[in-house]
């Protein structure tokens, strides 16, 4: 059950540091209509949370792998409130001066974006892409838990099966011997992961990074 789990854990990261990156310093660099035109995307993903999303789509397509729901939630937390938080970061660190000696010193779109934008953001996106795997796992733990998918196992599955199993048996009290290691789990991974996204926050940012 733990493989499933990661493997939607960290497609989830992926995709959501891919996705806002891209957008947020897209955003950040060619302002106007652009800035514009992803702002207002960003703000449509908002209004649909990736775990209520994840729990409609698992509901109508029971079939989908650990791969299919990782994507679909990095996709919808990457493009939504990723790249809101991320864009405001790009859009300070456009304005500093070393940008502006950037453009003075002949420096392209693909340069100035790949050289100085993506790596001053890169630290953000480490702490964004943590917080996605808590949520992708506990939003699949949910969908399991509902039993809206039965194609793999993961921590959920166990506790649906718990109380499912348990109740034909004539066994109406809690199933604690599998309720507790599952429940442990999510939690200990959960834990893990932002004490993880902690770190790399403290080690990616210079200003935290003085402070070690």
């Amino acid at each position: 059950a733990t493989t499933p789990t990661f493997i939607v854990g960290l497609t989830a990261a992926l995709t959501t540091a891919i996705i806002g990156s891209t957008l947020s310093v897209i955003a950040a660099y060619f302002r106007g209509r652009i800035d514009a035109v992803i702002t207002n995307m960003a703000d449509v993903f908002l209004l649909f949370p990736a775990p209520v999303i994840m729990v409609i789509i698992g509901a109508r397509f029971r079939d989908l792998t650990p791969l299919q729901l990782g994507l679909i939630y990095g996709l919808v937390t990457g493009a939504g409130g990723t790249t809101i938080v991320m864009r405001a970061q790009a859009i300070q660190i456009a304005s500093k001066p070393f940008m502006e000696a950037a453009h003075v010193s002949g420096g392209g779109p693909w340069h100035i974006i790949t050289k100085h934008l993506v790596p001053s953001v890169m630290p953000l996106a480490a702490l964004q892409m943590m917080i996605a795997v808590t949520g992708a796992v506990v939003a699949d733990g949910f969908i399991s838990f509902f039993g809206l998918t039965r194609r793999v196992s993961n921590w959920g599955t166990i506790i649906y099966d718990a109380f499912v199993y348990g109740n034909i048996s004539g066994d109406y009290g809690p199933p604690w011997h599998m309720l507790i290691p599952s429940a442990a789990c999510f939690s200990l991974f959960a834990l893990g992961f932002y004490l993880v996204s902690r770190g790399l926050h403290r080690v990616a940012s210079p200003t935290l990074r003085e402070d070690i």
